[in-house]
């Protein structure tokens, strides 16, 4: 088990998708140069900040109402690729999100 953390009070979402991309890349310990897996990857995590409305029933995402103003929720994400920079296996990332934010659901 990897243990992560990106903490931040306020910041541009796309400042965290960065960083959390780049977690991916160390973590995965592969050279992916398959531009439609990064992009696919992007798409996910900024699904895990924005879009959540048509989100909120789903499986993978789990909500806690922490107070009247702060929000958490557990958010999982599964990425898998098996390509030419994998060879014959497949690279399997199972990845849990904790977010808490200062607003209501």
């Amino acid at each position: 088990t990897i243990n992560q953390s990106v903490i931040h009070q306020t910041i541009e979402v796309s400042v965290m998708i960065s960083q959390i991309k780049e977690i991916i890349r160390s973590v995965l310990g592969l050279v992916i140069n398959s531009a439609n897996f990064w992009n696919s990857v992007v798409s996910a995590i900024t699904n895990t900040f924005t879009n959540l409305e048509p989100q909120v029933d789903e499986n993978w995402i789990v909500w806690r109402n922490l107070s009247a103003t702060q929000t958490s929720y557990f958010y999982k994400i599964l990425f898998s690729i098996q390509n030419e920079d994998t060879g014959r296996f497949m690279a399997i990332l199972p990845i849990a999100f904790e977010i808490t934010v200062d607003v209501e659901k």
